[in-house]
């Protein structure tokens, strides 16, 4: 292929995965840069609904590193834009069973979480936590993301200023962490150490 574009855009998959590794990897700058040197100038402008999903993917991913370097308004605006493509045509977002709109609102829950407004990323949390057991039902066990998830709305949830609404919440993600994962995953065990219900 001849157009740096459109092989952009037909290896945008292995780079929206390649830049998760190394977003897991905590090797963030790296990360948007493979994204936005490669993939996000060449569809940014989303002139073609066939690239509206790639578009989203690598969105959550900018977002993903933009997080990890502390960059919390940038991210947010980018994990923003992502839901907003995700949620073109879903007014119900709890009923849905869309993994990338469940992987967004869960880094939005993470960005908001790091820029403390707490209440917000525990909505998020829910959701997405809603979203994962729509697509994975009893399988869900088998999802380190969603422990990851549940370990996060529950320490989210001991932040809150509100006590009550504090332990509620606290109780609603640990006893959803230990029903799913049991009391032996790592998760379990971390947020066992911080919440005694």
């Amino acid at each position: 292929i001849k157009n740096i574009e459109d092989r952009s855009i037909l290896l945008a998959p292995e780079y929206i995965t390649k830049a998760k590794i190394l977003n897991n990897l905590k090797r963030y700058d790296e990360a948007f840069k493979v994204l936005s040197d490669n993939v996000y100038k060449y569809i940014k402008d989303g002139k073609s609904e066939n690239f509206h999903i790639l578009l989203a993917r690598t969105l959550v991913e900018i977002a993903r590193a933009e997080n990890g370097l502390k960059r919390y308004d940038s991210a947010l605006s980018y994990i923003q834009d992502s839901i907003a493509i995700l949620t073109r045509d879903n007014d119900n977002l709890a009923s849905s069973k869309n993994i990338h709109l469940a992987n967004a609102l869960f880094i939005r829950g993470e960005i908001l979480f790091n820029k403390n407004y707490c209440d917000e990323a525990i909505k998020d949390y829910k959701t997405s936590k809603d979203i994962y057991i729509n697509i994975y039902g009893n399988n869900a066990k088998n999802i380190n993301t969603l422990a990851d998830l549940l370990s996060q709305g529950a320490i989210a949830s001991l932040r809150l200023e509100d006590k009550e609404k504090s332990q509620i919440w606290a109780n609603y993600f640990y006893k959803l962490l230990i029903n799913i994962f049991g009391l032996e995953h790592p998760k379990s065990q971390s947020i066992a150490k911080v919440y005694y219900p």
